[in-house]
């Protein structure tokens, strides 16, 4: 029974992950080092799969998988630190089966006695390795782009809603728009993805919307490198924006447009939204896994809202801080004219002014 005991060993990965995060939170936030939490995620993210792996072995569970983890981890932290052609999350979007078989492997070394099975297994799991390590360092084959024109008429619609959700990209937002025209522009798409386009006017309120067509199968093989895609709207109309961004970057200048209600999401991914100054907005911008960075007219009258979990905080030293809300020192008496959500899961979020 103490023999038993003594083999149990308490996992060591969220202690590991919970000190790292904190040490580069602090060391962040006094300005200690160079860059923000986003900047180190979106390098070193692979060692999540690292210190799985060590755990495993920690806790004297089968090495067999820890060692594929320790593997794919290695490759993937190669990759986004330019050692390999392929990025990091390009690696995992063609790797990520080696986690099921990893596991599959796992279970079958459970309480083996045969040695030939045994050596079998442990020769797979290197086989598996060495393979990835020869595709991290194949030429990654580019997916490709199709152009989706955009070119929407008011058609004597008085106010608007825009509904878009692109895939994987750079994209920037401004306005600009002719007067006849809702929204204008390009979007780039993997050529194996279809998007739709439509659009409808009733009582002189217009929708437009622009998706992946139903049930269209996302490629996942392959780059997302490419041609940024640039979409400009309307500057008269009343509007409200919804914008989703799976996996990109994404930039949204709203200083030349009418838009009165905001929602911008960025899954994977940095966002960069510009505000506009004598202008009333509400709305959300978020991300799951990424970076936030809203510029700030000097003289605005704004209010944030932040809901974040693992991530740093930046805002100008005379913007006012009440537990989760943050204000500029136009909206001190509780009267912002802008009222903005923002949310972030892992990263940063940073609120700066315009130059």
């Amino acid at each position: 029974m103490e023999e038993k005991m003594s083999r149990e060993r308490r996992s060591i990965f969220w202690p590991l992950m919970l000190v790292a995060v904190g040490a580069i939170l602090l060391l962040t936030n006094l300005n200690a080092v160079p860059g923000n939490m986003w900047d180190y995620f979106v390098t070193y993210w692979p060692v999540l799969f690292i210190l799985s792996g060590l755990d495993q072995i920690y806790k004297g569970k089968s090495w067999v998988g820890a060692a594929i983890l320790l593997g794919l981890g290695g490759v993937l932290l190669a990759g986004n630190l330019n050692a390999l052609p392929w990025s990091g999350l390009d690696l995992l979007l063609r790797l990520w089966p080696v986690l099921i078989l990893a596991a599959g492997l796992d279970l079958l070394m459970q309480g083996r006695t045969s040695t030939v099975g045994a050596v079998f297994i442990v020769l797979l799991a290197v086989a598996l390795v060495a393979g990835m390590v020869w595709i991290g360092f194949s030429t990654p084959a580019s997916m490709g782009q199709a152009p989706v024109a955009v070119n929407q008429l008011l058609e004597n619609a008085q106010s608007a809603s825009v509904d878009i959700t692109v895939i994987a990209g750079d994209v920037t937002v401004t306005g600009g728009a002719e007067r006849d025209q809702l929204i204008a522009g390009t979007v780039y798409a993997p050529n194996s993805l279809q998007m739709d386009q439509s659009y409808t006017v009733s009582g002189g309120e217009g929708r437009y919307v622009l998706q992946p067509q139903s049930g269209a199968r996302v490629p996942v093989v392959g780059t997302y490198q490419g041609k940024p895609s640039e979409l400009i709207l309307n500057s008269a109309i009343p509007m409200e924006f919804d914008f989703t961004l799976i996996a990109g970057e994404q930039g949204v200048d709203l200083r030349n447009t009418n838009v009165s209600d905001l929602a911008v999401e960025t899954i994977i991914g940095k966002t960069v939204v510009t505000l506009p100054k004598d202008q009333r907005l509400t709305g959300k911008i978020s991300s799951i896994i990424g970076e936030l960075i809203i510029r700030v007219p000097r003289g605005a009258s704004v209010e944030f809202q932040m809901d974040t979990v693992i991530s740093g905080r930046d805002f100008p030293e005379d913007f006012l801080k009440s537990e989760d809300r943050i204000t500029s020192p136009e909206a001190a008496n509780g009267r912002a004219d802008i009222v903005i959500s923002l949310e972030n899961v892992i990263g940063s979020v940073k609120i700066e002014y315009l130059p």
